[in-house]
């Protein structure tokens, strides 16, 4: 491992610089150093600063050295950047580093846990990283095109969080990013952060004339940063986000082209050669002119010629021109292959059978089935949404609609290929005549039909575009059920087959249910729940169990969305009963898994919430569906009701193994996990782990902010659930700063008078009575009252405790 590439990357520019070819070895000494060099004098001994134990040092810079270090109060390994000298500036520069990075919680950025001052040295405290830089990834084997892609986008992610906050970055390059051992991309190393459109002093006379006193060679290399700046920040103008699009865009398309794209004699001509456009010729034939040509914009010399953000230049680098043309290429390669299969062994059966091997005509046909999809997700749809997204004013409408947007893509063509794939299954079956593989694939092709039926009817859902709309688009993509779960067994268990004198009635029935589903995934609770209704009426006149119980799981879902609990305990239960007595046993666990949070959480009826949480374990173990997101949900239930009646310990079980199957099943970017980390977080609160708990949220923080934008409101409750902590650990300044952000993004994207809103001027009135500020206390606590008066009534409990809380404010 290079543990030290990721540290000795935090130098100071002008006063380290890096050779293209060559790097920092992260040695303890290197010959001509000064004794100075390590502020701590480490080579002389281990020893400690306050709470760390000091292990041995990492790396150096022109700012400081640093160290890994034990954390002995918290058990943990960590690293520790300790400042050369005294000097103030650097110490400003020191602190407006840790800062920046404090503000940020994003998986692709470097977290920093503390900032500190002993002994006469300013020192601050960071996450530590088993791996190496991406100069070194890139460096010890040959990547394919795809590889770097993968790494730099997720890097790029990394550089968008840090815009989000207003920040700029300043000094993107490879040496500042790690590939850490478990996979993770960090962007590190903040020391030049500050916010977008500051204006920056430009490189000292001294830091110039050692850095034009640098030769560049043919191929582009330079030594040091500058290499990487944008020609507004080599002038001292004003820098902001698209100066560090400029440096991502100087870093991708050397790691694709093997050069960087702009050659100089020296330095200071390098902004004359931006300006010029004089760009290295591309690698002909090894990166395609699509992803050149999305490079090219983003080093224009004007910034307002580049992209207009770094999601939308992530958003270009993910999206290919040509990869349609490319899937349909492959996909008709695919269904050649299954040609010359069936051919030859048809060819060794009689003539007639051989007669029946797949034509070229039949080939085209199943690329064709592939492109059904396209017929409700067309341009035209997509520009019609985005400026209904648009139209809305909402504040994360942009951001909302880019995932959204991506993620339906993805979800279209994940679809196509498997589409075309079980066209082709099929009439390789018919020319085998094998009669159980025709049925597997006929199974597959009406699986795929309801979920293209269920996507196209989000699409409609959204005809209309409100805030709600907005708010709900992404997690709805996310909760399509995956196309891949039209392989496996559990789409046997998601529908039962009616008998054949009510199957044409049954089908429409579905139809309408997915209509109603699809609704309900829209936000519009209200329309999809009369849709459902009627199913339900359709059900009952049929007398055919399964559709019955169907039809109630959904009612009963979406009766629970609108908050009417005690109608959908009843729908639920009808649906249980329904499905037991059809021998629907998928819609049974799923009964006893919605009834779970109803009776037990909503209701407030725990004890009678477990029972549900039994039988539905029963179930899954008797469908042998341990290990997967219906035995997850079942495992939240259980630990939100264990918590509730006091027994922590079983709640930390339950709740730990609920997260670690969704992580597996739906990776680390799904919402749901965010909900399990929240879940996590908040019973290691109860058990008074408040480092855990701050640990949890924060990463249900990282979630939610990358999967749904800065803006969601559901961002604004992981920020609330984190400020609690805070809180509860004393640091109510950093509690606070949450949840004046919160509060930001509540009042924009739910108005002024949402309850969610009220939660937070409550939650803000708590922390400044903490704080000693009784004025300001009081003035947050009746701001809460006054809204929920409004929006909840006099008589509701929240009322009842917020009145409680002003009357006792001093």
């Amino acid at each position: 491992m290079h543990r030290s590439d990721a540290y000795a990357a935090w130098e100071d520019l002008g006063t380290q610089t890096l050779v293209q070819g060559e790097e920092e070895s992260g040695e303890d000494s290197t010959p001509g150093d000064p004794p100075a060099l390590d502020p701590l004098g480490l080579s002389r001994g281990s020893r400690n600063l306050g709470r760390y134990l000091l292990l041995g040092r990492l790396g150096r810079g022109g700012m400081g050295v640093v160290y890994a270090a034990y954390d002995q109060e918290l058990d943990r390994k960590v690293a520790i950047k300790v400042l050369h000298a005294q000097s103030k500036n650097a110490e400003h520069r020191l602190v407006r580093e840790a800062q920046a990075m404090a503000r940020i919680s994003h998986p692709n950025v470097a977290q920093i846990h503390e900032i500190g001052f002993l002994e006469g040295k300013r020192f601050v405290v960071m996450e530590f990283v088993e791996g190496e830089t991406l100069r070194r990834w890139q460096r010890r084997t040959r990547r394919t095109r795809g590889e770097i892609l993968a790494v730099f986008i997720a890097a790029g992610r990394g550089l968008a969080a840090v815009h989000d906050k207003g920040l700029v970055h300043r000094d993107f390059k490879p040496e500042n990013v790690m590939i850490a051992e478990d996979g993770r991309v960090l962007v590190m190393d903040f020391g030049l952060a500050h916010g977008a459109g500051e204006r920056v002093d430009a490189p000292s006379e001294g830091e110039r004339a050692s850095a034009l006193a640098d030769k560049i060679t043919m191929t582009g290399s330079v030594l040091g940063t500058p290499a990487y700046m944008a020609p507004e920040q080599i002038e001292g103008a004003l820098t902001d986000a698209r100066s560090d699009q400029f440096s991502f865009c100087v870093s991708l398309w050397e790691a694709l082209h093997s050069r960087r794209p702009f050659v100089a004699a020296r330095i200071d001509e390098i902004s004359a050669v931006v300006a010029a456009g004089k760009l290295e010729s591309a690698r002909r034939g090894e990166v395609p002119g699509w992803i050149s040509k999305t490079l090219r914009r983003g080093l224009r010399a004007d910034p307002d010629e580049r992209w207009p953000s770094m999601a939308a230049l992530l958003g270009a680098l993910e999206r290919d021109p040509k990869r349609r043309r490319w899937l349909l290429g492959g996909l008709a390669a695919i269904c050649l292959v299954f040609a010359a299969t069936s051919y030859l062994s048809a060819s060794r059966r009689a003539p007639a059978a051989r007669a029946a091997a797949i034509t070229r005509a039949e080939l085209w046909t199943c690329v064709e089935a592939g492109r059904e999809i396209e017929a409700g997700w067309t341009d035209e749809t997509r520009e019609t949404l985005a400026r209904g997204f648009s139209a809305t004013g909402l504040s994360f409408a942009g951001s909302a609609w880019a995932r959204t947007r991506r993620w339906m893509d993805d979800y279209a063509e994940a679809w196509s290929r498997a589409r075309t794939q079980v066209c082709a299954d099929r009439r390789l079956a018919e020319v085998r005549h094998d009669s159980g593989a025709l049925a597997r694939v006929e199974a597959r092709a009406a699986c795929l039909d309801e979920r293209r039926e269920l996507f196209v009817g989000l699409i409609d859902a959204w005809s209309e575009v409100d805030a709600q709309t907005v708010t709900l688009a992404a997690p709805a993509v996310m909760s399509l059920p995956a196309v891949s779960g039209c392989e496996g067994p559990s789409w046997a268990m998601q529908r039962v087959n009616p008998p054949g004198q009510v199957r044409v009635e049954v089908e429409a029935a579905r139809r309408e249910l997915g209509r109603a589903r699809a609704l309900g995934l829209a936000g519009k609770y209200g329309d999809g729940l009369a849709v459902a209704q009627v199913a339900v009426e359709q059900a009952r006149a049929l007398g055919w169990r399964p559709l019955q119980a169907e039809a109630w799981l959904l009612v009963g879902e979406l009766q629970d969305e609108l908050g009417a609990y005690e109608d959908a305990r009843e729908a639920l239960r009808a649906a249980y009963v329904a499905a037991l007595a059809g021998g629907h046993d998928l819609v049974a666990l799923e009964a006893c898994a919605g009834l779970t949070l109803v009776v037990g959480d909503k209701l407030e009826a725990p004890e009678l919430g477990l029972r549900w949480v039994e039988v539905g374990e029963a179930l899954a173990e008797r469908l042998a569906l341990g290990g997967t997101i219906h035995a997850a949900e079942l495992l939240y239930g259980r630990g939100l009701l264990e918590d509730r009646l006091g027994d922590d310990e079983q709640a930390l079980i339950a709740m730990r193994r609920a997260l670690a199957i969704e992580r597996a099943e739906l990776g680390d970017a799904h919402p749901r996990v965010a909900r399990a980390f929240n879940g996590v977080g908040g019973v290691l609160m109860d058990l008074e782990d408040f480092e855990g708990a701050l640990e949890t949220q924060r990463r249900s923080l990282a979630i939610v902010e990358e999967s749904l934008g800065p803006g969601h409101p559901e961002v604004a409750r992981s920020l609330h659930n984190t400020a609690l902590v805070l809180s509860r650990l004393g640091k109510h300044r950093e509690a606070l700063a949450l949840q004046r952000r919160a509060l930001e993004i509540r009042e924009a994207a739910l108005g002024p008078e949402h309850p969610d809103v009220a939660a937070t001027y409550g939650a803000m009135g708590a922390t400044m009575a903490a704080l000693g500020d009784l004025s300001a206390a009081r003035e947050y606590r009746a701001r809460a009252l006054e809204i929920r008066e409004r929006s909840l009534g006099v008589d509701h409990p929240q009322v009842q405790a917020t009145r409680e809380a002003l009357a006792k404010s001093p």
